[in-house]
């Protein structure tokens, strides 16, 4: 493309424009230009002293015009972009991107800026593209408040200091294309703000990243996997969502296991995380946070890459090995997504041009992790962060997405002190623009995927969260339940026996709300770190009581209306709160009591997978049979069928008549003593039938499930 003689400038002007950041785009005075009569090539390359060319198959040395290294050779009238390249280190040649037009439209820059957008990811980043016949890559970027955006490579072809984008007006997007290079080449962009400072920077939309401690971006194409889940994802879109067992293994990936020199691969990962589910009865993983970030400590819920796996285990293509693997090995993958916050890092988003284009200025430093909010009224945010959920369900398969801290998002005094928040415009404490964001999420992701799962991860008292839209709700299909593990375990399982009755009332308590929304009950990460001890160490009691109490408390979960989740570790009772710097400690299972909990684990699993009304839970065929025997601590319900016995005392209790018919005898299902083949022997269990009435004997802490097929007859309400 030759650029029109009115356009000319010389090349004193050309450097002064670029040195002084007065240009929106040099390319108007770079490449093939017209001066006069002549046709010329035009190439800046500071730190040059001379340059050669290959134009039209001949090598051309240009000549140098100005000092800070504008060169210029004379050419035909007839040549084009194509008919030319440079000479760079080690004699490698590349078109030259100042003699290309832009390789993105204007209505596309446009488009940053609309609301709802699933995909700048499309628009924004670097994108491997044939472009006027060259192949390359297009660089593009949103940084409104810039005087100037360069290209840093990490590759011998360029000099990073010449590589110049132009700014597409008045969109704020900045566009370069390089021919020439490819998959795996590095890159940064040097932001310089109104007030002349150099920002070095990575890209916001980048794939690939450098293992960390380093940041830089790497150019990938996640598009050329071959996938082998199509059962899988037929599958999933016949399946309804909340009509479907979901028994969740939560996995840090870093620490679930390690090789003796670090990381796993993710390809490596995947056969053995398919083999211990399958062992296990787990549906699903759901995995913490995966998206780039720089901190181990972190957990990844201090995000710097929102498109990008992170390096830390493989490469994109890896970690779609990785999924494809689980799927086809009905194996489900949901994932962490971090929209609350983000970490103050230089490199990163902060004050990404030089302005507050992503951080939310008025709520400042979040006081609970030291990071940024998301500000939610801005178009471009909000479709940044739309996108990135869409890029991670559309590229990688992704089955589920768990959002992290909603509380943080929805209640301005979150972490706050009274005087420390400004109420919104109705002088209320709700996050008026991240409850608008959260319900676009829902309705977005809602109409582009209907069979991904999301989940809310709220740990306020805000009602409706899994409540539809049109209603008043935010349109979520789970909410996580955190209150059970409070109720059940810290305020009453945690008290001795003989006190332990006071909060008896917490067993009947957890269901006036156990169906006030669709629950994910979760014996989480969050549960076993910050000196909240794992959960073996929360039970009262001798270290044999305690591994009876735990049994009995996942018995509770497992009958409990909602989804399962178990983080990784306490299927086995690890004693040690949970640390991402090491492995969990598999070594426990050695011993025979850590062991027969993991079976258990499986056993239970097994149940809950076979017995539908225990994952598809409704609430007209739950019953309570016992709620009142708070010096007993004795606790009994029944969900259709089943008959779920607590003994949450020291004491054997003999002789519980509860008042329930029956035509046969009952089968044992499970319990928390003896082998749990199905046999009342050992099993802490003695039933007898009086008059067609059931009446039980439960050893001191046993929990059973009993099961009639036959159905019951008419029960005492208690």
């Amino acid at each position: 493309m030759n650029k029109l003689q009115n356009s000319w400038k010389s090349p004193h002007e050309v450097i002064e424009q670029i040195q002084n950041y007065t240009s929106d785009s040099v390319h108007d005075d770079l490449g093939i230009i017209t001066k006069g009569e002549k046709t010329l090539i035009r190439l800046y390359r500071p730190g040059y002293s001379e340059t050669t060319l290959e134009l039209l198959g001949k090598q051309v040395k240009a000549s140098l015009v100005h000092q800070d290294g504008i060169f210029e050779c004379e050419c035909p009238k007839h040549t084009t972009h194509l008919d030319y390249r440079v000479y760079h280190d080690k004699g490698l040649l590349d078109h030259d991107p100042y003699a290309l037009s832009p390789s993105l439209s204007l209505e596309d820059s446009s488009s940053v800026t609309q609301k709802n957008n699933l995909n700048l990811d499309k628009i924004l980043g670097a994108t491997l593209m044939t472009h006027q016949g060259c192949f390359g890559v297009r660089f593009t970027l949103f940084a409104p408040s810039a005087l100037q955006v360069r290209l840093h490579l990490d590759t011998n072809n360029n000099d990073p200091s010449f590589l110049l984008f132009r700014k597409l007006s008045p969109s704020g997007v900045y566009e370069l294309f390089v021919p020439g290079i490819d998959e795996g080449v590095c890159y940064q962009f040097e932001i310089i703000t109104q007030d002349k400072a150099h920002r070095l920077k990575t890209d916001p939309f980048g794939k690939y990243f450098e293992i960390r401690p380093n940041t830089e971006a790497k150019i990938f194409d996640v598009s050329h996997f071959e996938w082998d889940d199509a059962t899988w994802l037929k599958k999933r879109k016949t399946n309804n969502l909340l009509e479907a067992p979901y028994n969740i293994y939560e996995v840090h990936l870093g620490s679930w296991i390690q090789s003796k020199t670090g990381f796993y691969n993710y390809k490596e990962l995947a056969p053995k995380l398919v083999d211990y589910c399958q062992k296990m009865n787990f549906t699903h993983v759901e995995l913490l946070p995966l998206s780039e970030h720089p901190l181990d400590e972190s957990w990844g819920y201090q995000v710097t890459g929102y498109f990008a796996p992170t390096s830390r285990f493989g490469s994109p293509k890896d970690f779609q090995s990785f999924v494809n693997y689980l799927h086809i090995n009905d194996i489900g993958v949901i994932m962490d997504f971090v929209p609350g916050h983000f970490p103050l890092d230089e490199f990163s988003l902060s004050k990404f041009d030089g302005t507050a284009l992503f951080e939310h200025e008025e709520l400042g430093i979040h006081p609970n992790w030291t990071t940024h909010y998301f500000d939610y009224a801005k178009p471009f945010v909000s479709s940044f962060l739309l996108s990135s959920a869409n890029y991670w369900i559309a590229n990688y398969h992704i089955d589920g997405i768990r959002v992290d801290a909603v509380a943080s998002m929805i209640h301005l005094d979150f972490g706050r002190e009274e005087g420390q928040w400004t109420p919104n415009k109705h002088g209320g404490k709700e996050h008026l623009e991240g409850l608008e964001f959260l319900k676009q999420f829902n309705i977005s992701l809602s109409s582009a995927h209907p069979d991904v799962l999301r989940i809310a991860e709220d740990t306020s008292t805000f009602q409706g969260i899994t409540h539809p839209i049109e209603k008043g709700g935010l349109g979520f299909h789970l909410k996580w339940n955190l209150g059970l593990c409070h109720d059940l375990v810290d305020d009453y399982l945690s008290n001795d026996f003989e006190h332990r009755f006071h909060r008896y009332d917490n067993l009947k308590f957890v269901f006036d709300y156990g169906f006030s929304e669709a629950f994910l009950i979760p014996l989480s990460h969050d549960d076993v770190t910050h000196a909240r001890k794992s959960y073996i160490s929360k039970f009262f009691g001798s270290k044999e009581e305690q591994f009876l109490q735990f049994k009995a408390y996942l018995v509770f979960v497992y009958c409990y209306p909602g989804k399962k989740l178990l983080f990784m570790g306490q299927e086995f009772a690890q004693k040690e709160e949970w640390s991402c710097q090491e492995p969990i400690h598999w070594h426990l299972l050695k011993k025979i009591d850590h062991q027969l909990l993991q079976d258990f684990v499986s056993k239970l699993s097994k149940i809950y997978l076979a017995k539908t009304m225990l994952w598809n839970f409704n609430q007209k065929d739950f019953r309570f049979v016992v709620c009142n025997q708070k010096i007993l601590n004795l606790f009994v319900f029944c969900i259709s069928d089943l008959i779920c016995c607590f003994n949450f005392s020291n004491k054997h209790l003999q002789s519980i008549e509860l008042n329930i018919s029956c035509k046969n005898s009952l089968a044992l299902l499970l319990s928390n003593r003896g082998k749990n083949s199905g046999s009342f022997e050992d099993s802490g269990v003695k039933m007898d039938m009086v008059g067609g009435q059931i009446v039980l004997s439960l050893e001191p802490l046993t929990a059973c499930i009993l099961e009639n097929k036959d159905g019951f007859g008419e029960y005492d309400k208690g």
